[in-house]
């Protein structure tokens, strides 16, 4: 009902202001930032030791409507193996579309 919105209050305010934190996923855990983030998504890679290279990230998204904004070329085929297999602990590797900030699958 999100009556302890407060809670997360402090770790938003971080990712606002360009921070970037860790989540839990299904099988590790993943450095996350907003997408709109330039600093956050400079700080991914330099966590992970990726400075000055081309280093594509992992998007998580919410919905899959967020994988039809950020991804292209996606069959109808496709969209039902990502729904029967989703949630769960697979990483898909699909094109980028136009929506998606090229810092997250380019260098800049």
């Amino acid at each position: 009902d999100g009556s302890d919105m407060w809670r997360a209050s402090g770790a938003i305010e971080a990712l606002e202001r360009g921070g970037c934190g860790v989540l839990p996923t299904d099988v590790s855990y993943s450095f996350v930032a907003p997408l709109s983030s330039k600093d956050g998504t400079k700080r991914i890679l330099a966590l992970k030791g990726a400075r000055g290279e081309k280093k594509p990230l992992s998007l998580l998204c919410r919905s899959l409507a967020d994988v039809e904004e950020y991804t292209k070329g996606v069959t109808r085929e496709g969209f039902k193996l990502l729904k029967s297999a989703l949630p769960g602990p697979f990483t898909f590797i699909m094109p980028a579309s136009a929506s998606l900030p090229r810092g997250i699958y380019k260098d800049g």
